[in-house]
């Protein structure tokens, strides 16, 4: 059967999904799950008879268990009826046609801290698989006047329901929806973990019995709390439990139970919701895994009044859960039970009452519960166990003063008639000042699965007394994982240490340091706190040995053994270089000093012996000079010393390094593969090292390359500021460059007058052999969304929250055409459409800013290397880098911090590369959009060494592969054909900065051996999609596979009087035939760039206006 959830407004609304409110009155003992009373908004249980006011045989008034709200029917015919007879006998109200209770506006139904939404529905059997007529059950509700027809929003914008056209899918779908949005939050009758769209609205299905019974939960977090405009009930609105009264749509259904809280729970308040409902209502057939597993009673009397208190992280826990039903859960601040995600405890009762005898002596209550324990670490921890006496109608029996009172367990029997009975240890007994309250303060060690309830008698009588009594067996703790230590650096009177926890998935409250020094005995050394690990020991002897080791206290009482051993002997060690000395710009030099431990507390000092100048002490490892000789040799070096002791830990000086200042070399330059150990390939790959030197490259017929600009300078990912009136030249009298320069001119032509305005017949969208450049304006128009979001984001249907419907990339790469005829055409008017060059760049500034500011302040989905496409990863780098001059410096500084924060800066963020080893046999490694962010803001603030970092490992990776991943003899791939790409517009780039692998024989052999060998004999194509496969299911003429553009273009350029590339240019790129992208004779430049356009995830090809020849 399907799965339901309804909800409907209009100037009342009607939440078909049975929002619940709950006021407690006084005789209330017990909300669900033991929450507070202050946490429930509504709480309707058709399960208490108590709670209805029935009618002539129909429901007219169904009363809030928390709030004393009500839900009234508006006339007798639209109460609805009592059903017995639909969920193991239980008492539902049944829905149909127009029936409805709508409860007044009142504050409890306007939350601002996020709130949670569960309820129990029966759909019936009849209701409809059909949305073809108006009749017909419709998702959503009408506010403010919406027409429930036309899906048109009518007046201020407000979270509500909305009628949403159907298809006849058989899928229900319920839930809350922005006006003015088609972001759909809510359900549907198929499980999703997230339909949360914009706002985060956590939702699941958690189904009972195959014939339609559904849990219904929903949770909004407070971190986009409904407030403001978007109140879940605008005021002078009324809530319908029910369907719509007249103009309705409707469906049949029936609603048990239905739990309104006014604040979002947290995953482990839903769990624990859950877990109520479903035994509540019977519905365990079918229960989920991760709600069996925090319980599962063994009989099935106790599903009680289930209480219970869990963590699911530290912000995502519920503490305590004293609700009066006689038994309650307390966490203990210090030292307490919830400790790791996943820890439990769930309880529920008989539903006895009244006490009874204990042998001849003791009395229990006949009330007992079943705890259900998930400890995920093992570890325990205090918490407290309460027993009110009140609540449970016998307050005269909390007597202290005359009796003691005792936590009683037994694992199988209820009645505690049989197996053995426990006493629990406590660590102490407590009254709450006068009241009726008693709690034990117990450890979550000495608590297991299975039954318990409080028993006592006169202080003067013994606990042998207890019938079956045992001795309270000792507890095993869980073997406890050493943490280890990682790395360890002697300096000048000091010793560093790195702690590494990988392996232990819970917490730690502390370290214990340990060491032995010149073989001696091992004492204890130092204690830090558990969320440090880097340990720095001071005022040592030079030449001693000092032996470490560290254990993990993960609680009271509670640590691992010991670590590894790591020894180390302090000395006035010699530093060791990063990256050499680099020209760095013109007349200028950058080098970084090698850091043993990253996070260690450094100082730096840098000399140029051959000027005698020294710098100050730098907390930076980089070091920038100015001002130098053209020409001139200058030799470097640097000394490190703590800060926190000073001069006395300051090392020797490094070895001296010497840069000479020039702008350009053969093939590029390589200083920067300083860091390369061809030996660090080792087991478990078993490739072993390589004999390439990445520091002597082949530079025979190779270009002059000009080093990149200094940080801050723009553009610099491909080519330089003074490229301009080179490739201004190249696009204007080559054939490719002309070509190129109509393509890009049409997108930007099309991005000022917008599809209808184009004229797809004008000169400006017909290439150079007169083949229309743009033939679908649809699909390449992004000019609306571009004004609304340069006009600060006003877009209704599509915007940033939804990513402009899901084409922030295509947006994107078109602006970033935009940004490169900006850069390259400054200053000037752009005939055709008679627009300033100068405007249009101050436009696209403000747009991209808007954009990367509402993405920094998403908190929901923050920037990250995950999150990239947040700001269409490769494509803002772009155009950041040919917009640069052009924006403000706030402008500058808020689209860098996006690209920071989007930039990879760990091994994890880069995709198919294996560690420790770096290696990778995929050509995938070239692909090289995870760095383009990165050498769009490399060097300036915001820069860390762990992006530095996450450049040279990538760099190592091609490397890499260059070396293990192809065949040097002939050019050909490891993996052979099918992605086959070098990515060589990447490695010029890369060349400019000290990483050149052009000279490269497996580069060399790709270009002059494989290129020319697979290329079909009658030009053009390749030989079809894999050597080893042919040409598959296509045409000989057309072939499977083309090199990607950016190869030929790339190495064309690197390598510009190559016969054998020229050869392959010739055949494959310049040959002037037209034809569709599929065809052997496509224009290179229209498939490159209408690749940048479908896939903007990977590819942008600004490149080829920088390279083309």
């Amino acid at each position: 059967m399907n799965k339901l959830l309804h909800c409907y407004l209009r100037k009342y609304i009607l939440l078909f999904i049975g929002i619940v409110f709950v006021k407690l009155i006084s005789a209330q003992s017990y909300f669900p799950g033991g929450l507070l009373r202050s946490k429930l908004n509504l709480w309707l249980d058709a399960t208490d008879s108590s709670t209805l006011t029935i009618s002539n045989g129909v429901v007219t008034r169904w009363r809030d268990k928390a709030n004393s709200l009500q839900a009234n029917a508006p006339a007798m015919a639209n109460a609805p009826v009592v059903n017995n007879n639909l969920i193991a006998g239980k008492r539902l109200l049944q829905f149909q046609g127009n029936k409805v209770l709508l409860v007044n506006d009142n504050a409890r139904l306007d939350p601002n801290s996020g709130f949670n939404v569960m309820q129990v529905v029966h759909l019936h059997n009849d209701i409809s698989n059909s949305y073809t007529s108006a009749t017909d059950f419709r998702v959503g509700t009408f506010s403010r006047g919406e027409n429930p027809f036309t899906n048109v929003p009518i007046g201020t914008a407000s979270i509500a329901v909305r009628y949403i056209q159907g298809v006849n899918d058989n899928r229900y779908r319920v839930g809350l929806m922005r006006n003015s949005s088609t972001v759909m939050i809510g359900f549907n009758n198929q499980r999703f973990d997230d339909l949360a769209g914009s706002t985060h609205l956590l939702e699941n299905y958690t189904t009972g019995f195959t014939n339609g019974d559904t849990i219904v939960t929903t949770q909004l977090n407070a971190a986009a709390a409904i407030n403001g405009n978007y109140k879940f009930v605008n005021s002078t609105q009324q809530l319908g439990i029910g369907n719509r009264p007249t103009l309705y749509a409707s469906v049949h259904w029936s609603i048990g139970e239905t739990i309104f809280t006014g604040s979002s729970l947290g995953k482990c308040g839903k769990k624990i919701l859950n877990a109520y409902l479903f035994y509540k209502w019977q519905l365990q057939r079918n229960i989920p895994d991760d709600i069996a597993t925090i319980f599962s009673p063994l009989d099935t009397i106790f599903t009680n009044n289930l209480i219970g208190i869990g963590m699911e992280g530290t912000t995502d826990s519920v503490n305590g859960s004293a609700t009066n039903n006689g038994m309650g859960f307390q966490n203990v601040t210090t030292n307490g039970f919830l400790r790791e995600a996943g820890d439990y405890l769930l309880a529920a009762d008989n539903n006895a009452n009244g006490t009874v005898p204990l042998g001849s002596s003791f009395t229990r209550w006949n009330r007992v519960w079943y705890i259900d324990k998930t400890d995920i670490a093992g570890l325990g921890g205090n918490l407290q166990v309460y027993f009110d006496f009140a609540a449970y109608g016998i307050a005269n029996q909390l007597d202290t003063l005359n009796n003691r009172y005792y936590l009683l367990y037994n694992s199988r029997s209820a009645t505690f008639s049989s197996d053995t009975n426990y006493v629990i240890p406590v660590v102490n007994t407590f009254r709450l000042g006068n009241t009726s309250q008693f709690h034990f303060t117990v450890n979550g060690l000495h608590l297991s699965d299975g039954y318990y309830t409080i028993v006592y008698a006169n202080r003067n009588i013994g606990i042998a007394q207890i019938p079956r009594l045992g001795s309270f067996p000792s507890i095993d703790l869980p073997s406890l994982r050493a943490p280890r230590l990682a790395a360890g650096f002697a300096g000048n009177t000091y010793n560093y240490l790195q702690f590494n926890i990988d392996s232990i998935n819970y917490s730690i409250q502390r370290f214990k340091i340990y060491v032995s020094i010149n073989g001696g005995a091992t004492t204890l050394l130092d204690s830090v706190l558990g969320n440090t690990f880097f340990y720095a020991h001071y005022q040592l002897i030079n030449g001693f040995s000092y032996s470490y080791r560290i254990k993990a206290v993960y609680a009271s009482g509670i640590e691992s053994e010991f670590s590894n051993a790591i020894t180390l002997i302090p000395t006035a060690y010699i530093p060791t270089w990063r990256t050499l000395p680099q020209y760095a710009g013109a007349r200028s030099v950058m080098m970084e000093a090698s850091q043993p431990l990253p996070t260690a507390p450094y100082k730096f000092q840098f000399e140029n012996i051959t000027t005698n100048s020294t710098s100050t002490w730098l907390t930076s490892s980089q070091f920038r000079e100015h001002n130098l000789l053209q020409g001139q040799t200058y030799n470097y070096r640097f000394r490190v010393m703590d800060t926190i002791h000073g001069n006395i830990t300051t090392s020797g000086w490094s070895t001296a390094a010497s840069v000479s200042i020039v702008d350009s070399a053969k093939g590029g330059f390589t200083y920067k593969f300083a860091f390369i150990d061809n030996n660090s390939i080792a087991p478990p790959n078993g490739i072993g090292p390589t004999t390439y030197n990445p520091l002597q490259i082949d530079t025979t017929g190779l270009r002059f390359i000009k080093h990149v600009p200094p940080p801050g300078v723009h553009p610099r990912i491909y080519c330089n500021p003074e490229d301009s009136m080179d490739i201004k030249w190249r696009l204007t009298n080559t054939a490719s460059g002309r070509a190129l320069a109509k393509y890009i001119h049409a997108n930007t032509v099309l991005l000022q007058l917008g599809a209808g305005v184009f004229n797809g017949n004008a000169n400006y969208n017909r290439d150079t052999l007169g083949v229309a450049i743009i033939s679908n304006q649809g699909f390449s128009n992004v000019k609306p969304w571009y004004d609304s979001l340069a006009l600060g984001d006003i877009g209704v249907l599509h915007n940033f929250n939804n990513l402009w419907g899901g084409a922030s990339g295509r947006l994107a790469a078109q602006l970033a055409h935009e940004a490169f005829e900006c850069w390259l055409y400054k200053g000037t008017i752009d005939p055709v459409t008679n627009t300033s060059y100068v405007t249009r760049a101050e436009k696209l500034a403000r747009a991209i800013t808007i954009w990367c500011t509402k993405a920094l302040a998403d908190n929901n989905n923050p920037l990250s290397f995950q999150n990239r496409d947040r700001i269409a990863n490769l494509q803002m780098a772009m155009i950041y880098d040919f917009l640069y001059d052009q924006m403000t410096t706030a402008q500058r500084d808020t689209v860098r911090k996006a690209l920071l924060a989007i930039a990879p800066t760990d091994i994890s963020d880069l995709n198919l590369h294996n560690t420790p080893s770096y290696t990778a046999t995929s050509n995938w490694a070239t692909f090289g959009y995870e760095i383009m962010a990165t050498l769009a803001v490399e060097d300036e603030i915001g820069y860390t060494p762990q992006h530095a970092f996450a450049l040279q490992t990538y760099v190592r990776i091609v490397l890499n592969f260059l070396n293990y991943g192809m065949y040097e003899a002939t050019g050909n791939m490891v993996e052979c054909l099918g992605k086959n790409q070098l990515n060589a517009a990447l490695m010029v780039a890369l060349a400019k900065r000290g990483y050149s692998m052009l000279g490269h024989p497996s580069i060399r052999a790709f270009a002059t051996k494989f290129w020319p060998a697979i290329i079909q004999p009658f030009g053009y194509s390749m030989v079809g999609s894999d050597l080893l496969g042919g040409t598959g299911l296509n045409s000989a003429a057309y072939g499977g596979w083309r090199d990607r553009i950016f190869d030929i273009i790339g190495l064309k350029w690197a390598y510009p009087r190559d016969n054998t590339i020229d050869f392959v240019w010739k055949n494959f790129v310049q040959r002037a035939h037209a034809g569709s992208s599929g065809s052997s004779h496509y224009y290179f430049y229209q498939d490159a760039f209408r690749t940048s356009l479908s896939q903007p995830t990977y590819w942008n090809h600004l490149y080829a206006p920088a390279f083309i020849t």
